[in-house]
């Protein structure tokens, strides 16, 4: 049988995939006190708060993630996902940015999703996605010239 930790799991992974996102948070916190402080836990914990817009809550979550473990994509997914329905397209590109530096982004992904059309047509994000473009072109002109 599971033990409790992988109880709580479980049912945050069925209520999630079930739309239950209630139900889910209340096994991921379950979970967390089960567990004690996990950034990945208060990633997952982040995005439900999200799904029932709880925002003030849900970017508590995701920052204190980050604060943690500042290079797990999980997190940074979170503040992206607050980000976005917050609105502060500042912030989802500086955020981004911190994405980017740890492992390239295929922007073509972020592009083709829905939820994030607003972000990709703001002027925070042309411009990011401008001088990303324009920095990558500089390094592979650099890179050649090395070779």
């Amino acid at each position: 049988l599971p033990n409790a930790a992988s109880r709580h799991l479980l049912a945050m992974d069925f209520n999630s995939i079930n739309r239950q996102f209630d139900k889910a948070l209340e096994s991921a916190d379950e979970l967390a006190n089960e567990l004690g402080p996990d950034a990945w836990i208060d990633s997952k914990r982040a995005d439900l708060n999200v799904e029932l817009n709880q925002l003030k809550k849900a970017r508590q979550l995701a920052e204190g993630a980050l604060a943690r473990e500042p290079k797990l994509l999980q997190a940074s997914f979170a503040m992206l996902g607050v980000t976005v329905e917050q609105r502060d397209f500042g912030e989802a590109v500086a955020t981004l940015k911190r994405m980017d530096a740890i492992r390239p982004l295929p922007i073509g992904n972020l592009e083709a999703t829905p939820k994030f059309s607003e972000l990709i047509e703001s002027r925070e994000f042309l411009e990011w996605k401008q001088n990303r473009s324009k920095l990558r072109a500089a390094n592979g002109s650099t890179q050649n010239r090395r070779q």
